[in-house]
């Protein structure tokens, strides 16, 4: 007998073309009477830009500007994700409430471990198509959190922007 589906993970990809997969999120939620938790993750600064910023900039003035970025971005992203509830996911669940997490970290054990954390039943991730050598060499989220998962992972294709 399988487990229930009581929490889904629904990893937020704000590109127009993400709609797909919080369907599929949204109809299993409805399903089974889940709680659907929509997760966005901002991934930090990487080491080389950050030493070329800091060349130019003291780093009090580095640590202030990235504060006042990181506002405005959670923010913006915030408010899109409350759009993206308000069209996608209340007229299906009306009486869900919007559970979001906007966090910064490496996207694949960021989502790796949320859901182990919120102890989620099911990962949704839309999967975009990428050559061989994107694969190889840089390889997608969704493809590490497929291969690293202790929780099944759903992965919805995407079409390319």
């Amino acid at each position: 007998m399988s487990n229930p589906i009581k929490t889904i993970l629904y990893a937020v990809d704000l590109g127009r073309q993400s709609k797909p997969a919080l369907s599929m999120a949204v109809n299993i939620a409805k399903q089974h009477s889940a709680k659907l938790l929509l997760v966005y993750v901002i991934e930090p600064i990487n080491a080389a830009t950050a030493e070329s910023i800091s060349f130019y900039l003291s780093n009090d003035t580095v640590a202030e500007m990235r504060k006042k970025s990181i506002e405005e971005v959670y923010d913006n992203i915030n408010e899109k994700i409350e759009e993206l509830y308000k069209e996608e996911v209340e007229k299906e669940l009306p009486d869900s409430e919007l559970e979001s997490y906007v966090l910064e970290g490496i996207p694949a054990p960021t989502i790796l471990k949320t859901a182990e954390k919120m102890d989620v039943d099911l990962i949704v991730m839309g999967s975009h198509s990428h050559g061989t050598l994107d694969t190889l060499f840089i390889g997608s989220v969704a493809n590490k959190v497929m291969n690293r998962s202790t929780k099944p992972v759903l992965l919805v294709p995407i079409k390319s922007d």
